[in-house]
């Protein structure tokens, strides 16, 4: 049931979401029984339209060419300060602030810089000797 709704609220989200009864209406049930029917599955009615709301921000937030307040409006937001809001609420930062430390941030360097050149050949610790010598042979 909880599926059946985000894809439902999905194809809605760039307007207002609709209500709960709205949903009831359209899935033929009364909101009372949508809501148990969400509480039987661990799930809320707001609680699903926020997480709906949340994940596709982020996901927009990957897309360095959209502003905040085209990611706001298409994600249900008029206004970008109750985006700011609600997404700092959801995530615990601030939109910006999780694009640039969580999406746009370049990647650590997996190898590590070296400090100073390395010799060109490995020091010999006695050049006489033969290769396929041991020292003290």
């Amino acid at each position: 049931m909880s599926e059946r709704i985000r894809r439902l609220l999905r194809r809605r989200l760039d307007s207002e979401l609709p209500s709960l009864a709205a949903v009831g209406d359209w899935l033929a049930m009364t909101p009372q029984t949508l809501r148990r029917r969400l509480r039987e599955e661990g799930h809320g009615f707001q609680a699903l339209k926020d997480g709906l709301r949340r994940d596709t921000a982020i996901a927009c937030l990957a897309q360095l060419e959209l502003s905040l307040l085209t990611i706001a409006n298409r994600v249900g937001f008029s206004e970008a300060s109750t985006f700011h809001r609600a997404f700092k609420k959801w995530t615990g930062v601030a939109p910006g602030e999780y694009r640039l430390t969580r999406i746009a941030a370049p990647a650590p360097n997996p190898t590590p810089t070296r400090t100073s050149p390395e010799p060109a050949t490995p020091a010999l610790h006695n050049a006489s000797l033969p290769w396929f010598l041991p020292e003290g042979s």
